[in-house]
């Protein structure tokens, strides 16, 4: 069966298996449902196909997407680009968005658009970690600031920095401590 062969609900509920590769589409459909069917679109979130956040972040995706009227353009930027900017864009300043997303990091993105100014000599430190051992990772970094936001904390970095500047001064570099 064709998607333009589905209804809106059905639609929508198959391109949300996988948003970060048909987030364009995905917008789009989102928008439409919402616009011509209330009830749906709001059926959608009740079942649990999308958190009610994401589902309007969509819809104004779809209308800076309109805006632009490049999805070539919006694939290269991507995803998580649009997402920052998004909030922030109007007729008036989207161009210079749009250039400044194709030019920089998400994180130097979201930075100049929250005011500060990006640190050119940051590193990024990606771990992968076992559900055990992060909930170890986050009752340290709590108990050394970092506070739930959603489903991940925030002050991380400054509560991980203390953590390992307590263990610095405590652990001689031979011992190796067990948290299990």
């Amino acid at each position: 069966m064709d998607k333009e062969d589905l209804g809106l609900f059905e639609t929508a509920t198959q391109l949300l298996s996988s948003v970060a590769n048909n987030f364009i589409e995905v917008a789009r459909a989102m928008s439409k449902l919402w616009i011509e069917d209330r009830p749906e679109f709001e059926r959608l979130i009740e079942e649990g196909h999308i958190g009610r956040r994401k589902a309007y972040y969509l819809i104004r995706l779809s209308l800076l997407l309109e805006q632009l009227g490049d999805d070539d353009r919006a694939r290269r930027i991507g995803w998580t680009k649009l997402s920052i900017i998004t909030p922030y864009a109007s007729g008036e300043n989207l161009k210079e968005l749009l250039a400044y997303a194709e030019a920089h990091t998400a994180r130097d993105l979201a930075q100049v658009l929250a005011g500060k100014v990006p640190d050119a000599h940051s590193r990024c430190v990606l771990f992968y970690f076992s559900p055990v051992d992060y909930g170890i990772v986050e009752q340290v970094l709590m108990a050394f600031g970092a506070k739930k936001r959603g489903k991940g904390l925030v002050h991380k970095e400054s509560a991980l920095i203390a953590a390992l500047k307590c263990a610095a001064q405590n652990i001689e570099p031979d011992e190796t401590p067990t948290w299990h």
